[in-house]
């Protein structure tokens, strides 16, 4: 707007001095011709000077306007790769609480024997005895050689609600002790049977003699591999009498617990 309106004036300047050269009250050599002569080349240089800094502007903002849209470009970006991260990071921690989430827990049977001996029942040859003694189930008793006879305690567990996913844990507490400590007299041992057909599943020795008294000890396994496919199984805690003495042979378990666990 002001360089049109410094344009307009300048015209109405040229022609005020065409119609003054034009008239005949002015003359070559007139300082009032000359002096508006010299107006008229100052302002035309202002109007250049006017342009040129226009020009210089206009190119100033194209170069700063260039910088925003690479600025903005770049700022899109890396919004962009942060949202991409962020996204990452999500995935990354819901693996995490995943992998630290605990297992999920099914429970076959507990038993504390808090109020008695929770459905065990006795197991093998002659001689022994399973009875309650201080909230623990006991085997005790006697039989003499020959022949040699395992003696014990067994519970049928129904696994016909497991999925055969994760472990499926078999943990106890248990104690023997004897009158002899030499040879296997001091022993016990853990087997697991089909409990439909018989057949062995699974069968370890806990301890073999070499003590008098073994002390509370804990075991755990993770029986899986052998039971998966059998939907009924038979858990099995004896001791082996094989002596013609009464060595006196006892079986102490406590806390018996059959659980399986699947990770989520």
């Amino acid at each position: 707007m002001k360089k049109a309106t410094i344009v307009i004036s300048t015209v109405l300047v040229v022609l005020l001095a065409g119609t003054l050269l034009n008239s005949a009250a002015f003359s070559e050599g007139n300082p009032i011709l000359e002096s508006i002569l010299e107006a008229i080349n100052r302002i035309e240089s202002r109007l250049d000077g006017l342009n040129a800094t226009v020009t210089e502007q206009q190119q100033q903002i194209s170069e700063l306007q260039a910088k925003l849209d690479s600025l903005n470009n770049t700022l899109t970006s890396r919004i962009e790769a942060l949202e991409l991260n962020q996204s990452a990071l999500a995935e990354r921690i819901a693996l995490l609480e995943d992998l630290h989430r605990p297992p999920e827990e099914a429970i076959f049977f507990y038993d504390r024997f808090d109020m008695g001996l929770d459905n065990w029942s006795y197991w093998g040859g002659p001689g022994y005895v399973l009875t309650w003694v201080s909230n623990a189930a006991m085997i005790s008793g006697d039989h003499g050689y020959p022949p040699v006879v395992d003696c014990g305690m067994q519970k049928v567990a129904d696994l016909s609600d497991w999925d055969e996913t994760g472990a499926l844990l078999l943990s106890f507490d248990w104690r023997a002790t004897s009158g002899y400590s030499t040879s296997c007299v001091t022993n016990a041992a853990l087997r697991i049977q089909d409990a439909d057909s018989g057949s062995s599943l699974y069968s370890q020795s806990l301890v073999a003699g070499g003590t008098m008294d073994t002390g509370w000890r804990s075991y755990v396994n993770d029986v899986s591999s052998y039971v998966r496919g059998h939907s009924r199984i038979r858990i099995i805690l004896f001791l082996n009498d094989g002596w013609s003495a009464n060595w006196h042979q006892t079986n102490s378990y406590d806390n018996i617990r059959l659980a399986s666990t699947t990770s989520p």
